[in-house]
């Protein structure tokens, strides 16, 4: 069905493998979005990321720094390969967080949400 998205007022929202999804689709899709949050991800296979951008979205990244399931090191890496890339990119890691999502974070999400929107 087609619903007739306005892509340039939209955000994707992701936690961990959401955040992969959503970073893979706003970066190789033609249809240029306004942004993506992303709590506790990564980028998976930047080789073919890097080979394919075709946009390039505002990007919010938030990561806890005890995170055992998906480590603060992958957050790293998708910043590195996002700044590499000249992505509008902001970042924000939690102390004593794991693998989730903390109020803060849901408060830091909204407001780059209204701070990006069209």
């Amino acid at each position: 069905k087609e619903l007739n998205l306005d892509y340039s007022k939209l955000f994707l929202v992701g936690f961990s493998q959401g955040t992969m999804m959503s970073l893979h689709y706003a970066l190789t899709n033609s249809n240029k979005i306004a942004g993506v949050v992303g709590y506790s991800g990564k980028i998976y296979d930047p080789n073919y990321l890097a080979k394919n951008i075709k946009s390039k979205p505002a990007v919010f990244l938030m990561h806890g720094d005890d995170d055992s399931i998906v480590p603060l090191e992958e957050m790293m890496e998708a910043k590195n390969f996002l700044l590499e890339n000249k992505f509008n990119l902001k970042t924000k890691i939690f102390k004593g967080c794991g693998h989730s999502i903390p109020v803060e974070g849901l408060s830091l999400g909204l407001e780059f949400i209204n701070i990006n929107k069209k």
